[in-house]
C-alpha cells in the first residue's frame, strides 16, 4: 500500500497538470482536429519524457537499496499507465462513456488475476505490477482508438512545444504535488515508525478515503466543461450554478457521513475479510472527511476557471506546511487519534480555500 502511494506521487509529476489543462485545451478545439492532434502529441510525449526519467531512478535506487526496493520498482507500470491516460480527450470531448467503460473492464479484469495469481505473501510486490500493466494496456487500447477513429494524427511538433508545456503548467504541477503531500505525508511517515498493525490499518482506510475522492474526480470532470461555460458568460450564473451544486453535494455528503460512521464495522469486515477494531476507529474519525472533499472540489475548480494557478501552488505550499506540523504532532500522542490527521487536512483546506475566493475573487458578492 505504501508503493501504491508513492506510485500515485509519481503520476502526479508524470501528469504535470495535464488532466486539467488538457481539458480546456481540447474542449477548445473540438471542431479541429489538428489542434487536437498537436495538444495530445505534446501531452502523451512530454509525460513519457517524465516517466523514462523517473524510471531510470527507480532503477538505481533498486541497485543501490535493495530492501523493499522491489515493491516500489515494480509499481512503476502504474505510473506508465498514467503517462498513457487520454482521459483529458475524452472529458474535453464529452465522450467520457467509451473511456469509463474500457476503464471498468480494466479493473475487474484486474481484480480476477490478483485473486488468481496471488496466493501468499511474498507475491504482495506484483500486485501493484498487475494494476499498472492492465491499466498500460487498457490506455494504450484508448490512444489507438482516438488516433484511429476520431480523425486525429500524430502530428510533428518541435522542442520548444514540450519546453512550453512544462513552463506553463509548472504551478499546476507544484499544486497537485502538495494535495496529494498533504494526504500521503502523514502515511509515508507512519511506515517508517516500524508499526506494522497501526500502518496496515490506516492504509486501508486511506484507500478507502481515496476510492471517494476518485469519485469527486469523476464528478469534477462531469461538470468542469458546464462550469467553464458558465464562467465565460456570466459568472453570477457560474456562483448560481456553484452554490446548487454544492447543496446537493453537502446534503448527500452528510448521509454519506452518517453511513460512515455507523457502518464503519462492517465496511471494514468487507474490505479487509476480517474485523480490525483499529480501522474501523481511524474510519469512523474520517467520515466527515468525504464531505470536506466534496466542497473543496469546486473551489479548486473556481481558482482554475480564473486561471490563478499560482494562488492554488502558494495556498498548496500553506497547507502542506500544516500537513507536516499536523503529522508531527499526531505521532506523539497515542495511535488511537491517527485518524483524526485527514479530517484536520482537509478542514483546513476547505477553510482556506473558501475564505480565499470570499474575500479576493468575489468581494463584490
Amino acid at each position: 500500500m505504501v508503493a501504491n502511494s508513492f506510485a500515485w506521487l509519481l503520476t502526479t509529476l508524470v501528469n504535470y497538470g495535464s488532466s486539467q489543462t488538457g481539458i480546456n485545451d481540447i474542449a477548445s478545439n473540438t471542431r479541429n482536429p489538428q489542434k487536437i492532434s498537436h495538444h495530445i502529441r505534446v501531452i502523451i510525449q512530454s509525460r513519457l519524457i517524465l516517466f523514462f526519467l523517473l524510471l531510470a531512478l527507480m532503477f538505481i535506487w533498486y541497485f543501490l537499496i535493495s530492501q523493499n526496493a522491489l515493491y516500489f520498482l515494480l509499481a512503476m507500470t502504474i505510473v506508465l499507465g498514467e503517462a498513457l491516460n487520454p482521459l483529458f480527450y475524452f472529458v474535453g470531448m464529452e465522450e467520457s462513456s467509451t473511456y469509463n467503460v474500457a476503464n471498468l473492464f480494466s479493473k475487474i479484469l484486474t481484480l480476477c488475476l490478483i485473486f488468481l495469481l496471488i496466493k501468499h505473501a511474498d507475491q504482495a510486490a506484483w500486485v501493484n505490477f498487475l494494476i499498472g500493466i492492465i491499466n498500460c494496456v487498457c490506455f494504450g487500447l484508448l490512444l489507438l482508438f482516438v488516433y484511429f477513429k476520431k480523425q486525429i494524427s500524430w502530428v510533428s511538433i518541435r522542442w520548444e512545444d514540450s519546453m512550453f508545456f512544462f513552463k506553463t503548467n509548472s504551478y499546476l504541477l507544484g499544486n497537485n504535488i502538495t494535495v496529494y503531500l498533504q494526504q500521503s505525508v502523514f502515511l509515508f511517515a507512519l511506515s517508517t515508525t516500524g508499526q506494522a498493525t497501526i500502518l496496515g490499518a490506516y492504509s486501508l482506510c486511506d484507500k478507502l478515503i481515496w476510492s471517494f475522492r476518485v469519485l469527486m474526480v469523476a464528478v469534477f470532470n462531469t461538470i468542469y466543461p458546464k462550469g467553464a461555460q458558465l464562467y465565460q458568460v456570466d459568472k453570477l450564473k457560474w456562483i448560481q450554478f456553484k452554490n446548487k451544486i454544492n447543496r446537493l453535494i453537502f446534503y448527500g455528503c452528510i448521509v454519506w457521513a452518517i453511513s460512515q460512521f455507523f457502518l464503519a464495522y462492517f465496511v471494514i469486515i468487507l474490505v479487509a475479510g476480517k474485523e480490525n477494531m483499529i480501522a474501523t476507529n481511524y474510519l469512523k474519525w474520517m467520515s466527515l472527511v468525504p464531505l470536506f472533499i466534496a466542497l473543496n472540489m469546486l473551489n479548486v475548480m473556481e481558482l482554475l476557471l480564473s486561471k490563478k494557478n499560482s494562488i492554488l501552488f502558494y495556498i498548496g505550499i500553506g497547507i502542506l506546511c500544516f500537513a507536516f506540523i499536523s503529522t508531527l504532532t499526531l505521532l506523539q500522542f497515542d495511535p488511537k487519534w491517527y485518524g483524526l490527521f485527514p479530517l484536520l487536512v482537509e478542514s483546513g483546506c476547505f477553510l482556506l480555500y473558501h475564505n480565499y475566493i470570499k474575500r479576493i475573487v468575489y468581494p463584490e458578492f
